[in-house]
C-alpha cells in the first residue's frame, strides 16, 4: 500500500494534477504515510487481540 501510494503521488505531481509545489507534494506524501502506519499499526493490535482470545477460549475449553 505505501508503494502505491508513493506511485500516486509522483505521479499526481510530474503531471501537475496534485497542484501543490515540491514541499506541499514531500509534506503530502509525509503525512499520507503516517496515516497508513497508524492504520496498520492498529490492525495489528486488533489481530493480536482477536488471537489472544481465541487462545484464551482454547485453554478455557482444555480445562473442563
Amino acid at each position: 500500500m505505501p508503494v502505491l501510494f508513493i506511485v500516486a503521488i509522483v505521479i499526481l505531481y510530474t503531471t501537475g494534477k496534485l497542484g501543490l509545489n515540491i514541499w506541499g507534494t514531500l509534506i503530502f506524501g509525509v503525512i499520507g504515510l503516517l496515516f497508513l502506519l497508524g492504520q496498520w499499526d492498529s490492525a495489528q493490535k486488533d489481530n493480536k487481540e482477536k488471537e489472544q482470545k481465541e487462545l484464551n477460549k482454547m485453554k478455557g475449553k482444555d480445562l473442563k
